[in-house]
C-alpha cells in the first residue's frame, strides 16, 4: 500500500500531508506579452506558514517548489517578501489527514 501511495504521490495523485505549492515571480522583462509565455519564471525565495503565533519557515527550491509538512489547521502562508510588489499571502485550511496547494504569484514591479 505505502508503494501505491508513494507512486500516486510521484505521479502527481496524491497531494503530500501538509502545505505545498509554487512561487513565481513576473513579470520578467517590461515587454513581456503573457499571450506568448515567458512573463514569469519560477523563483526561489523564503516561504513561511504560520498558525497559532507559531511561524515556519522553509525556501522554495530552483524551481520554485516548496513544502511544509504540517497537521491539520488554519495556516497563512507568506512569501515575497523584497518584491517590488511587496509580500503575498494566503490563508489555507490543511485537512487533517491530507494536503492542500498554496500557489503564490510575486511582482516585481516592472512596468
Amino acid at each position: 500500500m505505502q508503494l501505491i501511495l508513494a507512486l500516486a504521490f510521484l505521479l502527481g495523485g496524491i497531494t503530500p500531508q501538509g502545505i505545498s505549492g509554487t512561487i513565481t515571480i513576473g513579470p520578467t522583462s517590461p515587454n513581456c506579452n503573457p499571450a506568448t509565455g515567458g512573463c514569469t519564471a519560477p523563483y526561489a525565495t523564503s516561504v513561511t506558514a504560520t498558525a497559532n503565533g507559531t511561524t515556519l519557515t522553509t525556501q522554495s527550491d530552483a524551481t520554485g517548489h516548496y513544502h511544509f509538512s504540517v497537521g491539520g489547521g488554519i495556516y497563512t502562508v507568506t512569501s515575497c517578501v523584497g518584491t517590488g510588489g511587496g509580500p503575498k499571502s494566503v490563508t489555507v485550511t490543511v485537512p487533517f489527514r491530507g494536503g492542500v496547494t498554496a500557489n503564490l504569484a510575486c511582482d516585481t514591479g516592472i512596468r
